[in-house]
């Protein structure tokens, strides 16, 4: 009989902080790499737990190959497997291939975010009487229960390929047509015991996301452990039982240090599968570290996972073939090139890059190519340097070591602000023609075997580059990142869903006092949103989906904010009813005001009416327009408050931040009836325009809305249209600025494929709020609360009653950002698009979704 057990265990919490050194990179191609061995007598024939750690090529098609233990042959219908499918990134797990008491079980969540490394448990107890106990499958600490296929295996089903004498097992390769282009790191069997992941992870106390711990069970007879600790002998077990396996195709560059965990770098950046240049998608393999093109009427070009917004930063690029034609740099991530081949550096904004032919590209708006440095050509390496400590940015060119750009302000590498362009850069490269680079940003100064490594350090020993980097610039991996303004967004910011169970009175907790919750009914179409903060308290609400000014709240609905959440009522409008389920979205701001404000403008407000960050604030506030309430929180970038308007153009207001808003939200609460009025800066709009939310309507440039100017750290300007400033009625605003690693307000444009557009965030998304520009459209909106694993679907419009529209793929929420997957013009079309994204979790510790 298995064994269900959990055992003791040394965790980083335990034990101050557990480091996995290595991983090992299976490329791609029929000599991908392999690893076999041939399983002796079991210590349990009904029992076995496999824990692994994975990252790289998710996306884009061919069968993975994670894990093979086969039976007559890899792609038999009668063989236990774990893997990937063909062109199709849902699980396979397999004990017989599901025939002849075997079980067969396919993951309906769909592993395709590369960057970052996902943590998988694959564990088995066919003498469990419980059918979905006997075949477990655990990502990075959670169980996953949604399949697409679910045939268990039955009760006391004997194994009769994996964990069975005599028959050969293999890793990384199916039967040499489908190798794993994918990095395996922390590999463990279980011989005979059914483990749950408490055994080989925790949640990190400061984080709450997922890290390895060290196991300290026993491994029985078949057991093994695979850290690839030696680079000679990648196959070596190091559980103590010498289940030792013999490598094909894996040399010592294939152990590399990008790690789930360690003190080296951590998770290292790659290239990026997920980003696409228009139709013509480059050829990136080998744990996504190396990039091929072809000729094309489109710039081909490919970014890397990690994008930066401050520091300095250093990457190493190989040219390994295209003599030279190709353009090596740095680019604003989310660009997207378009007919008539725009490439790095080619156009208005797409970065800066270095041309073998001997030019550096930026086109700073006037066309400026600098002929300067020397052609490079096949078997060059190329470094680059990125300053975004600089006030503008500066980015430094090197051909083998050899500084060939300046750097001067006059020098077309460096002669426009990339602050100006883009909030994050990352390394890239890209040109219309054919060519191949290997990439280096600190995990392989071999370059997957192209050359002898050199082991060179960042100034934070971090890094295995060729070269040692300049002075000050780091590797671009997570150690280096610096530490997100909130460890848990959680704290601040909480998508939920909950069922209604008809009680008069039902707490729902996010974790912190929110003070603005908006709830949506999912389940009943024709109910309004509710939506009510902490400055106009609980005894009024608004509708995003109308015009409506404040509406008396039923005791029914929403009924308070508590110090763990809220509490609703019973009311089908707060999903309370028990005949449905609600979304909600909860935000902290700087706690409930106490007082109306009755100063004038720029004197110190009364006592208790502006809170900022949890405590009543006693400083004069800016603008020719007093508050009545403001709530705002400088850490988190949210702030609200009331005021009466004067009907003059130009009226200002504080708005209680630390940094400029990049949306406000506007609405009449007390007067006349107005549309909810939408300002912001993303997308070429700058203040120019506005949209309203409660409608589908396209931007209207209109100066009597903004006044055309940008909001500054202090205040935001307003016009004197009705919408905003009506002599003597009272309004709420809501304005956000992004913060690093919690939030993020900003455009970006589709590509009108499935293999939609990816938008970098720098953090694993909550929830997303989107809407067309240019033309009409909803306000959609997905969470990860009503779909936890990829794909999300089933949007919610914001500016209607509709409930749940009919479900469809739309778009995965990755570890840094969101990729669309369907041409749905609300989303994904050939325009540009205003978004609002919150975390779940920042990137620097995020896990693969």
């Amino acid at each position: 009989m298995g064994v269900l057990s959990d055992n003791a265990i040394i965790g980083a919490s335990a034990a101050g902080g557990y480091d996995i050194d290595n991983s090992c990179r299976f490329d791609d191609g029929s000599s991908g790499g392999l690893l076999t061995r041939t399983q002796g007598t079991p210590t349990g024939d009904k029992a076995f737990t496999y824990s692994f750690w994975f990252k790289g090529k998710t996306d884009i098609g061919g069968l993975t190959g994670l894990y093979d233990w086969d039976f007559l042959d890899c792609i038999s219908a009668d063989n236990d497997i774990i893997s990937f499918g063909r062109n199709d990134p849902r699980l396979y797990f397999a004990l017989n291939g599901g025939h002849s008491g075997g079980g067969l079980l396919v993951s309906t969540m769909k592993f395709r975010d590369p960057s970052s490394w996902y943590h998988v448990i694959v564990a088995v107890d066919t003498t469990q009487a419980t059918a979905a106990n006997r075949m477990r499958i655990y990502k990075n600490g959670v169980e996953i229960t949604a399949f697409d296929t679910a045939n268990y295996c039955s009760q006391n089903y004997t194994l009769v390929n994996f964990n069975t004498n005599g028959t050969s097992v293999r890793i990384g390769n199916q039967d040499g047509s489908y190798p794993g282009g994918c990095m395996m790191s922390e590999v463990h069997f279980i011989d005979g015991q059914q483990l749950t992941p408490s055994s080989f992870g925790e949640s990190d106390v400061l984080t709450n996301e997922w890290k390895a711990i060290k196991y300290a069970g026993t491994y029985g007879n078949n057991g093994f452990f695979l850290e690839f600790k030696s680079s000679g002998a990648l196959g070596t077990d190091t559980s103590g039982n010498g289940n030792n396996w013999t490598v094909s195709n894996l040399a010592a560059d294939n152990q590399i240090i990008d790690t789930p965990q360690n003190s080296t770098g951590g998770n290292f950046a790659t290239f990026n599968p997920l980003i696409n240049s228009s139709n013509q998608i480059p050829t990136i393999t080998n744990g996504n570290m190396k990039c091929v093109s072809a000729s094309g009427t489109y710039g081909y070009f490919s970014g890397a996972t990690i994008g930066v917004s401050s520091g300095k930063w250093y990457a190493e690029y190989l040219h390994v073939a295209g003599g030279g034609g190709c353009l090596i740099g740095i680019m604003p991530y989310n660009m997207k090139n378009a007919t008539g081949g725009n490439y790095i550096g080619s156009t208005s904004n797409t970065g800066v890059g270095y041309y073998g032919g001997g030019q550096i590209f930026n086109y700073d708006n006037v066309g400026n190519v600098d002929s300067a440095p020397p052609t490079y050509d096949t078997g060059d390496l190329i470094g680059i340097a990125l300053d975004l400590d600089d006030s503008d940015g500066k980015v430094y060119f090197y051909k083998n070591n050899v500084l060939v750009d300046t750097g001067l302000a006059n020098d077309a590498g460096n002669n426009y602000s990339l602050k100006d362009v883009s909030t994050y850069w990352t390394f890239g490269c890209g040109l219309s023609a054919p060519w191949t680079n290997v990439a280096n940003f600190g995990q392989d100064s071999s370059f997957i075997g192209n050359k002898t490594a050199q082991g060179n350090t960042d100034t934070n020993d971090c890094g295995d580059f060729y070269y040692t980097p300049p002075s000050g610039y780091l590797a671009l991996c997570t150690n280096n990142l610096p530490d997100p303004g909130l460890d848990l967004p959680g704290e601040h910011f909480k998508a939920l869903v909950y069922y209604g169970t008809n009680a008069a009175s039902q707490a729902q907790t996010t974790g912190f006092q929110p003070d603005m919750v908006l709830i949506k009914n999912w389940d009943e179409d024709g109910q309004n949103g509710i939506l009510t903060d902490s400055v106009r308290t609980v005894s009024h609400f608004l509708s995003p989906n109308n015009f409506n000014i404040n509406t008396a709240m039923a005791a029914t609905q929403f009924q308070s904010f508590d110090s763990n959440g809220f509490t609703v009522g019973n009311q089908s409008s707060v999903g309370g009813d028990g005949a449905g389920k609600a979304d909600s979205w909860s935000w902290k701001s700087g706690g409930a005001p106490t007082a109306t404000n009755s100063a004038g403008a720029g004197n110190v407000p009364t006592s208790g009416s502006v809170m900022i960050n949890g405590s009543a604030s006693g400083a004069a506030l800016a603008g020719t327009t007093p508050v009545l309430k403001l709530s705002a929180n400088t850490t988190n970038g949210f702030s609200m408050g009331t005021y009466t308007g004067n009907g003059s153009p130009g009226s200002t207001l504080a708005h209680g931040l630390s940094a400029a808003p990049e949306l406000v939200i506007v609405k009449a609460i007390v007067g006349s009836t107005y549309n909810w009025t939408v300002g912001w800066g993303a997308g070429g709009y700058d203040w120019t325009d506005y949209m309203h939310l409660d409608t589908t309507a396209a931007p209207v440039d209109d100066l009597d809305f903004w006044r055309d100017t940008y909001p500054t750290t202090s205040l935001f300007t307003i016009g004197s249209n009705g919408n905003v400033n009506a002599n003597n009625d009272t309004y709420i605003f809501y304005a956000w600025h992004s913060v690093d690693g919690y939030s993020k307000v900003g455009s970006y444009k589709g590509n009108a494929s499935t293999n939609g557009a990816f938008v970098y965030t720098g953090f694993r998304p909550a929830m997303v709020l989107v809407k067309v520009l240019q033309l009409t459209g909803h306000w959609a909106v997905l969470d990860a609360a009503r779909y936890p694993s990829n794909v999300v679907s089933n949007k919610l419009y914001w500016n209607n009653q509709d409930g749940v529209i009919t479900p469809e793929s739309i778009v995965d929420f990755n570890s840094n950002g969101f990729k669309w997957r369907n041409t749905d013009g609300l989303w994904n079309h050939s325009y540009p698009y205003l978004y609002l994204a919150m975390a779940e979790s920042p990137f620097k510790t995020s896990r693969a979704r």
